[in-house]
């Protein structure tokens, strides 16, 4: 089965698989919880760039992202830096890219909404952030939302911009990669 065929519920039994060799059977619960969670969220973003470019989005795809982002004007909004990216990449980090300034399906996680955000803190970016730091450290959604809203708003919100974009797109990156393991380990079995 390749990935593009592979189901949320394929990626659930090999993560389940690959982490107890990779580990020695032990993940803390949160991390666990988390990489499932990013593994779904990863597979709805696959199938809608799949939808999109007719293209696979690969770890090479968002490594290309993580770079233009690095090599453009950072003191803008998430989804302004997001949005001018998208037009100095190729189509499959592009459009990686303007997916993530899209609005966030606040209580449905792996449907994508095809509206545009109108602020930073309404985009799927943040919306990534927020479910991942929920399921990673066991907060609540709104606590995770009100923290983000005020680093957003602070003094230092230039540099809570950057660190939301590269933190998302590093996660995305990190589940393309443990996908494509999950992968390899199911092809050789």
């Amino acid at each position: 089965m390749t990935s593009e065929q592979q189901t949320p519920r394929d990626a659930q039994s090999s993560q389940a698989s690959v982490s107890s060799h990779s580990h020695q059977g032990h993940i803390e619960p949160g991390r666990q919880k988390a990489t499932m969670l990013g593994l779904f969220i990863a597979f709805a973003i696959r199938r809608q760039i799949q939808k999109q470019c007719h293209a696979d989005l690969k770890p090479d795809n968002v490594e290309r992202l993580i770079e233009a982002v690095e090599e453009g004007e950072l003191n803008q909004s998430i989804i302004r830096i997001l949005r001018n990216v998208s037009q100095e990449v190729e189509p499959v980090p592009a459009a990686l890219a303007m997916l993530l300034t899209h609005e966030d399906p606040t209580n449905k996680p792996f449907e994508l909404h095809e509206e545009l955000a109108t602020e930073d803190e309404k985009s799927l970016a943040v919306g990534f952030c927020v479910r991942m730091n929920v399921a990673l450290h066991g907060t609540e959604k709104d606590e995770e939302r009100e923290l983000i809203h005020k680093q957003l708003t602070g003094e230092r919100a230039a540099s809570h911009r950057c660190e939301i974009i590269f933190h998302t797109l590093s996660t995305i990156r990190d589940l393309l990669k443990l996908q494509e393991e999950i992968d390899r380990r199911r092809a050789a079995a």
